[in-house]
């Protein structure tokens, strides 16, 4: 990080500080270890996607003597293809897996079709390419089903996710919702009869939580998302799994509807606390000059100005020297504001 960039991004931990947020607010809950990424927000989006193989790869580095030739061979097309997918060559990778496939189908070696699938689909997914997804996952879950696998299996929850997901992007609003309250209650069901979910229950309970709040958000249906949001906090409050970013994502997303039902103060303190995950955890997000900014534009509707001056202009600050161009433009729209309304001389 260049010197100037640095010294700015310390400017603004001194600024956070002394500001707004020393007055006595309600502190919003947020420690928690972070350990790996399993499967949080990985739909469609290939640096997650390799976040997870990582965490995976050690799984697949011995391949037991018992193994059939077939097996083996599947193994070795899963390392191939995690390698190619961390290097970026997903059209290879892609190419590797359709063959473990027909090979996994051609000798009834069903081990790891699960698995398969999954990275397959979520390969075809970050290419945009959201009708040959919905091909791919409706084939595999059908296949899948008639392995034996249950309605309620997690890897089966995971694809009508995805399916959903893919619904909400194609604009088929009614059957992604249809599919996210579906994930949802059966992954609650699992939860009252169990008392507590694993790791990979949570992670895909808390994503249907959190993608569902969004398809309410961009209906704007403001209460229902927020509480869909709250309940996906809640239960990342219960993972080790989720990292600093993706924390940061769902506060950002409260505060985010909170300030459209016009509750400021609320909007405010979880913005404070995504602020705090970024300061502490992940002091080189690229995404701080975003939360700064939105603290400012916050502050003007609370007609607290001198404090939404320094805000926006940290935000502003930080953007340009970032190259953050969504935060720039933010912290413009911000400035011409206060400009407005003579809190910066014209």
């Amino acid at each position: 990080m260049p010197k100037f960039q640095k010294f700015l991004r310390l400017t603004f931990l001194g600024l956070y500080y002394i500001s707004y947020f020393n007055r006595s607010s309600k502190k919003i809950s947020y420690q928690q270890n972070t350990k790996s990424y399993t499967k949080f927000f990985k739909i469609g989006a290939i640096p997650f996607l390799s976040a997870f193989i990582k965490t995976q790869k050690s799984d697949l580095s011995s391949i037991s003597k018992n193994k059939t030739d077939a097996e083996k061979k599947i193994l070795q097309s899963i390392r191939e293809a995690q390698e190619y997918i961390l290097n970026g060559n997903l059209q290879e990778a892609k190419h590797i897996l359709k063959d473990a496939i027909k090979i996994a189908d051609d000798n009834e070696s069903f081990e790891n079709i699960s698995y398969l699938c999954d990275l397959l689909s979520s390969i075809i997914l970050s290419e945009g390419d959201f009708y040959e997804a919905e091909s791919v996952l409706v084939k595999f879950t059908e296949r899948l089903l008639q392995l034996g696998y249950s309605e309620t299996h997690n890897t089966i929850v995971t694809f009508k996710l995805k399916l959903a997901r893919i619904y909400q992007l194609l604009g088929s609003l009614e059957m992604a919702e249809y599919g996210f309250r579906d994930c949802i209650r059966v992954q609650e069901n699992k939860l009252q009869e169990l008392k507590q979910l694993d790791e990979e229950s949570n992670g895909i309970y808390l994503t249907a939580l959190f993608w569902y709040g969004k398809l309410l958000a961009d209906q704007k249906d403001f209460n229902k998302a927020r509480q869909k949001y709250k309940c996906c906090w809640k239960r990342i409050l219960k993972s080790t799994t989720v990292v600093p970013a993706q924390k940061m994502v769902v506060l950002h997303s409260i505060a985010n509807v909170s300030a459209s039902l016009n509750d400021f103060d609320e909007a405010l303190d979880y913005l404070n606390a995504a602020l705090e995950i970024c300061i502490s955890e992940d002091p080189n997000n690229k995404d701080l000059p975003i939360l700064v900014v939105q603290v400012g534009l916050i502050l003007i509707q609370k007609q607290v100005y001198e404090s939404a001056l320094l805000w926006c202009q940290a935000g502003h600050e930080l953007a340009t020297f970032e190259g953050n161009e969504m935060a720039k433009k933010e912290g413009e729209k911000c400035l011409k504001e206060l400009t407005k309304l003579k809190i910066i001389p014209s």
